[in-house]
């Protein structure tokens, strides 16, 4: 069993004035996933300074002084064992692991003179590391959950030690960010904990559009923007379906880092759902506005169907500033659906049926003044989501910590 060197000393971070925050996650800006996204429009804010903590490296690593990057502990033990013995080194391997994450943020935090701990989900260890370390060390901690905490793992050992560890963090942190409202009910009824709600913000020099309705082409250009994977490939599995039933009347586009083999193995083979290489964030929006209409999917079979109800994607503000028609193809008691459904900023298909998507499909691209209307409601609605308010909520939770 080898224990991991720890990690060098980072230079503190740039000399701006208000508190350090110590930020524990899975993925750092300019790493391209939602969580990462959302990360870096709400802390590049002059308001403090930010130490972002994490094993996963972000592209640009080398060089920057707001990053350290965090071993990962790796324990072999003998082969062979019974099972009851290979529980008990599971056991031990993660008490070690947590071990040696909560040290190295215990040191992190000493030598940058850290004012509050930021721990985010959804690895196993960042946030209940973040805790402890909090614990040990004598500072204030916020638990920022961008998926639930617990539900977020499938049933068996890793959900039941997550649920224990919610028990010892969740009454302890000094408060809990949601960016929902279906998670801050979850997340309330299992800890009796009042939750901050941030939403997922929109960029910076974005402001929502009313887009006058242009002529749609033919066919109809559906753009999806973003990765693929088990939160929504049964639905583009319908969706695909439903795309061969019209026969060339649409087609989805899907701008997206995931390999083709990546997509095959998904299930996603029709030829009227065209694949690009990803994109950065300001082509992606633009893309969006030159859509026909857009998807924003979710899996109808997930197996954690609890996540699915409280998700709120990360281009969800981006979606609704488009100007564009928005089609939501998810479960009927997920979050996605309820706010749609609550705004009327959208078209929801709450089904699996490819003949109802179909119709739906079909209803996006005519002239009907309730489709006129869906860009009008969806700026609306696109309001909420306002980096200035999300900063100004954030910031002021950091500083009512600190003092």
């Amino acid at each position: 069993m080898t224990l991991p060197k720890l990690p060098p000393a980072p230079e503190p971070p740039n000399s701006i004035e208000g508190p350090t925050l110590l930020v524990v996650t899975p993925v750092v800006p300019p790493s391209p996933s939602g969580q990462s996204v959302v990360l870096e429009r709400l802390l590049t804010d002059p308001r403090g300074k930010v130490l972002y903590a994490s094993q996963n490296p972000p592209p640009d690593e080398i060089g920057r002084s707001d990053f350290v990057r965090l071993r990962i502990a790796k324990f072999h033990g003998p082969r062979g064992l019974p099972r009851i013995l290979r529980i008990a080194a599971a056991v031990v391997r993660t008490v070690l692991s947590m071990t040696i994450r909560v040290l190295e943020l215990c040191l992190i935090s000493h030598r940058c003179d850290v004012d509050v701990i930021v721990g985010c989900t959804a690895g196993p260890t960042e946030l209940p590391g973040a805790w402890l370390c909090g614990l040990i060390t004598r500072r204030p901690v916020i638990a920022y959950l961008f998926d639930d905490p617990v539900l977020q793992w499938p049933p068996g050992a890793q959900r039941s030690l997550a649920s224990a560890l919610e028990r010892l963090w969740a009454p302890r942190v000094r408060a809990i960010v949601v960016p929902n409202e279906a998670l801050a009910e979850m997340v309330a009824a299992r800890t009796s904990r009042a939750t901050v709600l941030v939403r997922n913000p929109l960029p910076n020099d974005l402001s929502p559009r009313l887009q006058v309705r242009s002529t749609m082409t033919k066919p109809l250009r559906l753009v999806y923007t973003g990765s693929i994977y088990g939160a929504q490939d049964d639905a583009f599995r319908v969706l695909q379906a439903a795309l061969e039933l019209l026969g060339g009347f649409a087609e989805l586009h899907v701008y997206t880092a995931n390999t083709q083999a990546e997509l095959r193995a998904a299930g996603i083979t029709s030829s009227f759902v065209i694949c690009h290489p990803a994109t950065d964030a300001k082509q992606s929006i633009a893309l969006q506005r030159a859509a026909d209409a857009l998807y924003l999917p979710l899996s109808f079979h997930s197996k954690i169907p609890e996540v699915i109800r409280t998700a709120a994607p990360a281009k969800l503000g981006e979606y609704l500033a488009s100007g564009r028609p928005i089609l939501v193809h998810a479960p009927s008691d997920s979050y996605l659906s309820r706010f749609f459904r609550e705004t009327g900023a959208g078209i929801v298909a709450d089904t699996e049926n490819p003949l109802l998507l179909a119709d739906a499909i079909r209803h996006l691209a005519s002239d009907d003044q309730e489709i006129i209307d869906l860009a009008a409601r969806a700026s609306d609605a696109a309001k909420l989501f306002d980096i200035s308010s999300a900063r100004r909520q954030f910031w002021a939770l950091v500083q009512e910590v600190v003092q």
